[in-house]
């Protein structure tokens, strides 16, 4: 596929050196899957320049919300943890995503803290006993978000001690101004079990889109500069929050989506569409 982008790019250079009268602008590239390719078009077409070429700019189009939007990938990957056994690296790759970011204050060296802070408190998988349920593990506590959440803020209140409490052993190894992560921390993990349970149970469409906006409105945030990011996101879902509902008609039954129902429904929405 790279060696095809390359092959473009030199064919373009060609057509423009061989016709004056030919501009940049006049060249349209089909593609038959645009997100395949689109990280190797920035990459051949943004190197040419370095290298020497002459300089060719692509603007790719048609291409998802969920690779140009943040919050729109933050939604997806919502929609991915739900169901799933939520990891210790799948809650750390959602915490590293810019929107997350910027509603939590999570910089680079705060992200390496809160791994090492994983490692130490042992948290593997799941939120607690009962989330494990689905796996017939409802039993075993250890390892779940809730006991590593609860050593790392019972070592907040009881530095100097080593011993249980509640059957918890305080992590101690916090400093006085680690104390405000771990809270940070805390809460992220509680507003994202918030909005994964709202997208754990069958539920109508219109329930599902308004479930997505209302969690991703909760675990993120932005600047006034790029407010434009989080009203791209909600314009996409709005129709569909907006659609009649059948529920209220006694001769029609409600329609209730399963969690895959949803995500091919709200995979849909988050589509690209023709641009220029």
């Amino acid at each position: 596929r790279a060696r095809q982008v390359e092959v473009v790019r030199e064919a373009v250079l060609h057509l423009l050196a061989t016709d004056p009268t030919l501009e940049p602008r006049d060249v349209i590239v089909m593609c038959p899957d645009i997100e395949l390719f689109a990280p190797l078009v920035n990459a051949t077409f943004g190197s040419a320049a370095l290298a020497g070429a002459p300089e060719l700019r692509a603007r790719l189009a048609d291409r998802s919300l969920r690779q140009t939007n943040p919050f729109s990938a933050v939604a997806a990957h919502l929609l991915e943890l739900a169901g799933s056994r939520v990891t210790a690296a799948q809650v750390i790759d959602f915490a590293s995503r810019e929107p997350v970011c910027e509603r939590f204050g999570f910089d680079e060296d705060a992200l390496a803290q809160i791994e090492r802070w994983l490692a130490g408190t042992g948290v593997r998988w799941g939120l607690d006993g009962a989330h494990r349920a689905n796996w017939k593990l409802e039993s075993l506590e250890v390892g779940t978000w809730q006991a590593g959440l609860d050593r790392l803020l019972l070592g907040v209140a009881m530095a100097d001690h080593g011993d249980l409490f509640g059957g918890a052993l305080p992590y101690g190894d916090l400093s006085g101004g680690e104390v405000e992560l771990a809270g940070r921390l805390a809460e992220l993990v509680d507003r994202l079990r918030s909005a994964l349970d709202e997208l754990a149970r069958p539920q109508s469409p219109q329930s599902w889109a308004r479930a997505l906006l209302s969690g991703t409105a909760s675990l993120t945030r932005t600047s006034t500069q790029h407010a434009w990011q989080s009203e791209e996101f909600r314009h996409a879902l709005e129709p569909l929050v907006g659609e009649p509902t059948e529920a209220g008609r006694p001769d029609v039954p409600a329609a209730l989506l399963d969690l895959s129902e949803a995500r091919a429904l709200l995979a849909d929405r988050l589509r690209g569409r023709p641009t220029r």
